[in-house]
């Protein structure tokens, strides 16, 4: 139930399926879900409009156990920005690169504190104007095209900064390309509070201390 458990935790919901005995419930550990919502091309069967049907249908269509059921991309959304902005900055990259392809996607909206950011699932299967699925597309795996969505999520983005007054920008460059001469810290993780795990707490202290050497180079270059 790779699909559903994934939508499940990422837009927390409920979903409970006596046929097979399964339930899912992430509801009450996603509190800073804000926003969620399933996007379809035009010529979608109104049905796909549920993502836990959607989803579903999507899972019952793949027959290997190693199938991969979908695409997820993780993206940081501005502060600066209100929540009724950052839904329109998804609800256009998604309509405009995702959707127009041939692709249907859920997206939902995760506001931790400093750190707002959105997941989105994507289907694998190109969407054909009959409403059925057909093959996998495998130009989506492509490198080039990633890097195209990168690009296009920098001007959506920019774009909607620039609209609101604001002077920040974002950049799809890699950070040594975009500051050659400063090293990037590393990803702390999250805390588990009460967890008796030492090495995992001794891991997070050790790239405490080296991200703290790191800014401390940083401020000398």
């Amino acid at each position: 139930m790779h699909a559903l458990r994934a939508l499940t935790y990422r837009a927390a919901k409920v979903i409970d399926l006596p046929d097979i005995g399964r339930k899912f419930n992430y509801w009450y550990k996603k509190k800073e879900v804000v926003a969620t919502e399933t996007m379809l091309p035009k010529y979608a069967p109104s049905w796909m409009n549920s993502a836990i049907d959607l989803w579903g249908h999507v899972e019952d269509k793949e027959t290997r156990d190693d199938a991969q059921i979908f695409r997820e991309i993780e993206a940081a959304l501005p502060i600066e920005l209100s929540l009724e902005q950052q839904i329109e900055i998804v609800r256009r990259f998604i309509e405009q690169e995702m959707n127009q392809d041939g692709m249907c996607a859920t997206y939902a909206i995760h506001d931790k504190p400093g750190n707002p950011h959105v997941h989105i699932m994507l289907t694998m299967r190109e969407l054909t104007p009959e409403g059925t699925f057909g093959k996998k597309n495998r130009a989506w795996n492509d490198r080039t095209h990633l890097q195209g969505w990168r690009d296009a999520w920098e001007k959506h983005v920019n774009d909607a900064l620039a609209a609101a007054g604001c002077d920040a920008r974002i950049s799809a460059k890699a950070y040594k390309d975009t500051n050659p001469d400063l090293k990037p810290t590393v990803h702390l993780g999250p805390v588990h509070v009460g967890r008796k795990d030492a090495e995992s707490t001794n891991r997070r202290a050790r790239r405490v201390k080296r991200n703290e050497r790191i800014v401390k180079s940083n401020r000398l270059a």
